[in-house]
């Protein structure tokens, strides 16, 4: 019984020992199979990450190889760092200069600031992408230039009907300047506040317009009607004032003869290489008056200075408030004069009724028939003709002394001095001859001072100066007024300064529409032969702000020379009107013809002109208006680009995937 209930007890001990035993062995196989499928997990992702890693490093690693492949560029080309835009395939990367944007308003424009940001985005074997940017110091290959003039017209025949040219506030005195051409209609309303530069051509002038400044002229002048000068005239040809208003402010000096009358007046000083005449009261000149050949003043008409003539004389009937010199002859009749009385010439001087301080000649005094008569001398009357016979009549007074090289005829009894007549007295020296004046050509005249600048658009130097260039489509026209609402809407949708690019569109017109500026704006138009019109089109600032806008037709070919590929292209601005409070400035550039017009008293552009030729055809009071206010423009008058270079690193980021 015993030995029975041991051996049940250690069956069933074992029994129960097996059952654990299974129990045991299938947890520990569950264990090992879940360590097993972790285990593996585990494997697969950490290699997933490494290969993750690795493609990560590659763009990294691709995007710095683009950002030292673009500063070894920069170095290489300095004045091309804006337009680099640089690929490569091993490593892969693309880089280009970081533009400004509304989610990036801390990148600056290329050059903008003294800086360039480059943009690298490298890419990994998987495809993965990363970026970096690096900025760094920058001078940049482009200088912005200001044209030397208020208004450059290339040539032609220049009008200017109603057409008021100022000088804005701050702007220095600048010039209209014509190349080429005369200059010959206007009206009384036009006004030249700026200096006048006909640097090849004539002005000849039929109506009372008015300039204020200096007037230059390589040809003639000629005033048939009323117009004025505020400042000096200096012409390398001849000069006629022939009407009672014409006034100069200023001098008057040329090469050529001088012709006054009708009481046309100078208020300073008269000079001419050639011959003078100046007739009927009230001509005056205001200060001397130098002459290269003959002098003649009658009528009526005054010179208030002296009067000095390397040829004759003739003062008749008029008045000159200081000395009269004379190189050769003289012929006076009714003369008032303040000063001295000299005479170079040896024939025979005399005159009728004629007030002088003192009478000198180098030949005798008067002749037979023809005495010096009637006349008055405050000091002495003197002739230094060894051996000629003078004839001076007994009712000629002087209060000096009478003192003669030679004798005086006494058909009409011996005239009385003051202080005694002597005769045939020696050691008297005569007159000399005047030097003759000549013409010191102003620099505004002289030959090379002026050229055409030629200008073309040249995109770099304008992402340079911090524009973006949009170049709008092909288009048999692209019109801005109120059937095309989506062209206006697009130009008041620039923020940022931008190349309106417009050589595509046939033609470009605006027509009684209002443009709005939130930006400095290029518009770009194609010299294509067709007229760009911009009729009755206000431009506005739409944020309150000044801006520039400007408007380019390209001079595509470099030869000192407006270069219109086509006669038939123009920009016309008809009543076009940009607001002044704020300022909207801009240099309209063109080597073909600017037309402008205004309706009424619609009109005004503020800034420079700068065309192949120019018609001013406005009318109305006050006029167009236009203000000159300086431009400048990347690269205008410069046939390369400065010396720029890429300096030392200011920072670097990295931006992670784009």
């Amino acid at each position: 019984m015993l030995v029975n209930r041991v051996a049940r007890r250690l069956r069933a001990t074992s029994e129960g020992e097996n059952g654990s035993t299974m129990i045991a062995v299938l947890v520990v196989a569950t264990i090992l199979g879940l360590l097993t499928v972790t285990l593996s997990a585990a494997v697969v992702n950490t290699t997933k990450t490494t290969l993750g890693i690795g493609s990560s490093l590659q763009a990294q690693a691709a995007a710095d190889a683009g950002i030292s492949a673009a500063v070894a560029y920069a170095k290489a080309h300095p004045a091309d760092v804006c337009t680099i835009d640089l690929t490569s395939s091993t490593p892969q990367y693309h880089v280009k200069p970081a533009i400004p944007s509304p989610e990036r308003p801390d990148v600056t424009a290329c050059g903008s600031g003294g800086k360039v940001t480059f943009l690298s985005i490298g890419t990994g074997e998987d495809g993965r992408t990363t970026s970096v940017e690096a900025t760094y110091y920058y001078s940049g290959g482009v200088t912005t230039g200001v044209p030397d003039n208020a208004v450059v017209i290339g040539g032609g025949t220049f009008s200017a009907t109603s057409l008021m040219l100022k000088v804005g506030a701050g702007a220095t005195d600048g010039s209209a300047l014509m190349l080429s051409g005369d200059f010959k209609t206007c009206n009384n309303i036009t006004t030249f506040e700026t200096d006048v530069i006909l640097y090849n051509g004539n002005l000849d002038i039929t109506n009372a317009c008015k300039f204020t400044k200096d007037v230059y002229v390589a040809g003639y002048v000629k005033f048939s009607a009323g117009a004025t000068v505020g400042g000096s005239v200096y012409a390398l040809g001849t000069v006629n004032l022939a009407n009672a208003d014409n006034k100069i402010g200023g001098n008057l000096v040329a090469k050529g003869d001088i012709t006054i009358t009708a009481g046309a007046k100078v208020t300073g000083s008269v000079t001419t290489e050639g011959n003078f005449s100046m007739t009927n009261s009230p001509s005056t000149i205001g200060g001397n008056l130098a002459v290269g050949g003959t002098a003649s003043v009658t009528s009526g008409a005054t010179v208030t200075g002296n009067l000095t003539a390397t040829g004759k004389v003739t003062v008749q009937g008029s008045t000159i408030g200081g000395a009269v010199t004379a190189g050769n002859g003289l012929d006076l009749n009714s003369a008032v004069i303040g000063g001295a009385i000299l005479n170079a010439g040896t024939a025979t001087a005399g005159g009728y009724n004629v007030k002088a301080a003192s009478f000198t000649t180098a030949g005798a005094i008067g002749a037979s028939g023809s005495y010096l008569q009637a006349s008055k001398f405050t000091g002495d009357v003197v002739s230094t003709l060894a051996g000629g016979k003078s004839y001076i009549a007994p009712d000629t007074t002087v209060g000096g002394k009478i003192r003669l090289a030679g004798t005086v005829s006494t058909d009409w009894g011996p005239p009385t001095a003051t202080g005694g007549n002597t005769y045939n007295v020696t050691g008297l020296t005569a007159p000399s001859v005047p030097a003759k004046p000549v013409m010191t050509i102003p620099d505004e005249l002289k030959t090379g001072t002026y050229k055409w600048d030629d200008y073309d658009y040249v995109e770099s130097n304008w992402i340079s100066a911090g524009y973006t260039i949009d170049t709008w489509a092909t288009a048999a026209d692209c019109t801005f007024d109120t059937w095309h609402p989506a062209n206006v809407a697009k130009i008041a949708s620039y923020t940022t300064p931008t190349v309106v690019d417009l050589r595509k569109c046939g033609k470009v017109y605006g027509y009684q529409t209002t443009l709005q500026l939130d930006t400095d704006l290029l518009l770009v138009l194609p010299d294509n032969d067709v007229e760009h019109k911009f009729q009755e089109v206000k431009f506005l600032s739409k944020d309150g702000e000044p801006h520039k806008l400007d408007i380019l037709m390209p001079d595509t070919v470099d030869n000192d020379a407006a270069t219109c590929k086509k006669s038939g292209s123009k920009i016309n601005l008809y009543a076009t009107t940009a607001g002044t409070s704020p300022l909207i400035s801009g240099l309209i550039y063109t080597p073909c013809t600017l037309s402008i017009a205004n309706v009424g008293s619609t009109g005004n552009w503020t800034g420079q002109l700068y065309s192949g030729s120019m018609i001013f055809d406005a009318g109305g009071s006050p006029g167009y208006q236009l203000v000159y206010q300086p431009i400048g423009v990347p690269g205008f008058g410069v046939s390369e680009a400065v010396s720029a270079s890429l300096g030392a690193l200011i920072s670097r980021r990295d931006m992670g995937a784009p």
